[in-house]
């Protein structure tokens, strides 16, 4: 199930974002900063593959897709990675798990992945705990955490 988070600016500096809620998250992060829907199964509405073309359609000028969570359905969140691939987009998850826990099959289809537990301190502060790669080379993945202190600095 999923909740479509609308078009994000702030989630990948340089990026205009299509970002998409996948409910169930069995992290329970103290502090989470997501609703307490994003926790129950049950909450938004189904992902079909015709909702999520309409979706990819009607944000065409977008450039990447966000998917915030979803890991937890190793089998299911690659189907819709590959889709966004296919028509052009990049594509991230935000999920609470290390780099090392995250499905391989996953993995494959990302451009982007942001890693860690939230503990309430974000990606543009030196003190976070989580990280945030982009894919090169392969299957290797370079930490580039410091965009998100680059950009906010640029606004002071």
């Amino acid at each position: 199930r999923f909740v479509n988070a609308g078009m994000r600016l702030q989630d990948l500096p340089g990026k205009l974002t299509i970002g998409v809620y996948i409910t169930g998250c069995p992290m329970r992060c103290k502090g989470c900063s997501a609703s307490p829907w994003v926790h129950d199964p049950l909450y938004g509405e189904e992902l079909t593959r015709d909702k999520f073309l309409d979706l990819l359609d009607r944000n065409e000028w977008a450039d990447t897709v966000i998917f915030y969570g979803g890991d937890w359905y190793p089998d299911d969140l690659p189907i819709y990675l590959k889709i966004a691939h296919d028509l052009g987009f990049e594509t991230c998850l935000y999920s609470g798990k290390e780099l090392d826990k995250i499905d391989e099959k996953i993995l494959r289809c990302l451009d982007y992945v942001k890693t860690g537990e939230w503990r309430g301190i974000p990606l543009d502060n030196r003190s976070t705990n989580q990280r945030f790669y982009k894919k090169v080379a392969g299957f290797q993945w370079l930490d580039i955490t410091h965009i998100f202190l680059d950009n906010r600095n640029r606004h002071l």
